[in-house]
């Protein structure tokens, strides 16, 4: 059973968990409070982001005194392996917590079962009635685990009337440098970018997250390739970053699978028309980032979507709008897909 005291204190990881120090990026953001067994404050802690300590670890080593007897509040389950870090449930079990009071199960395939271990360990382990106000801090990651792949955003920059290109080619810059740098942005809150080998090998996109001085950011994301088209050596894609993943062949399933089993829970895509509609026809983009550049191109510009095999109005892809914002004099529309059970 959960304590008034025990209560509040979730609410307060909660809000750890959300404070704008707790930095957005690929993994999902966790807040953490130890309570001595008065149910006074004893330390706080959340995760940093990749490779630092997570919020566990954070408020054990924030402790200044013995936590013999104590109770973790967290918003996430602790995790019960070894990555870039420690596994959570170790450092518990060595500290003398006996209560563990968990927001939100871990169902990814490498984080789960933590809190069945600190139970079978004598550790008294209770998940909180706020479920629902723990998913809502990362709902990328609570969809995720909800659907067993990896979060899929589709970013599309067009024109008004949906071209991505004029009738010779040209393309940079349909979108605003404003529009860009919040591209950028995206990129870098996600654990996967997914790009094809023809968009790579076209572009020479080095597919980085970088800032308005052209500075790599510090968070990059793991750079995904699909396609069987060689991308040649000399492309940017080799010679800056950590190297790509690269998938010679088209299996959407498949890779989102791989991409899974790897724990990346977020994919961005910036891709042609071919990947972009192979993946709206498969049903598993989540979410659409439309800018809309205020241009017209023409019948005769480079479409972004192609061939739906929608042949009547009732078959038509219905995407439902989450918010209209104008950026520099662009506009951008996110759309969001809901996930079939």
């Amino acid at each position: 059973m959960i304590s008034p005291k025990e209560l509040i204190a979730m609410h307060e990881a909660i809000n750890i968990a959300k404070n704008p120090d707790t930095p957005k990026g690929p993994n999902p953001r966790v807040g953490c409070v130890i309570l001595d067994k008065s149910g006074n404050y004893l330390s706080r802690g959340f995760h940093l982001g990749s490779g630092s300590d997570h919020a566990e670890i954070s408020a054990i080593k924030n402790a200044q005194q013995d936590l013999v007897g104590a109770t973790m509040v967290v918003t996430l389950e602790p995790c019960n392996h070894s990555g870039k870090t420690g596994p959570c449930v170790e450092a518990i079990l060595k500290s003398g917590i006996n209560k563990v009071i968990i927001g939100q199960k871990d169902s990814t395939a490498i984080g789960s079962g933590g809190g069945a271990v600190l139970a079978k360990s004598g550790i008294e382990v209770i998940f909180s009635p706020l479920e629902p106000e723990v998913s809502a801090i990362n709902p990328w990651f609570s969809v995720a685990m909800k659907q067993q792949r990896p979060y899929l955003r589709l970013k599309l920059a067009t024109s008004l009337d949906g071209r991505i290109a004029a009738r010779d080619g040209s393309s940079k810059w349909i979108t605003s440098s404003a529009a860009r740098r919040l591209v950028h942005q995206f990129r870098t809150d996600s654990s996967i970018i997914l790009s094809s080998t023809k968009t790579v090998i076209i572009d020479d996109a080095s597919l980085l997250a970088r800032n308005s001085d052209n500075d790599l950011l510090k968070i990059q994301p793991q750079r995904v390739v699909l396609g069987r088209s060689e991308i040649p050596q000399s492309h940017r894609i080799f010679k800056e970053g950590v190297a790509p993943l690269i998938y010679p062949h088209h299996d959407l399933d498949s890779v989102l699978a791989d991409l899974w089993s790897k724990q990346f829970n977020s994919v961005l895509v910036e891709a042609g028309p071919r990947l972009t509609t192979a993946l709206l026809r498969s049903g598993l983009v989540n979410e659409v980032l439309w800018f809309q550049a205020p241009i017209l191109l023409g019948d005769q510009g480079l479409a972004a979507v192609l061939d739906l095999g929608v042949e009547t109005l009732e078959k038509a892809h219905k995407l439902h709008p989450y918010s209209v914002e104008q950026v520099g004099v662009d506009t951008l529309t996110t759309l969001q897909i809901p996930v079939v059970n």
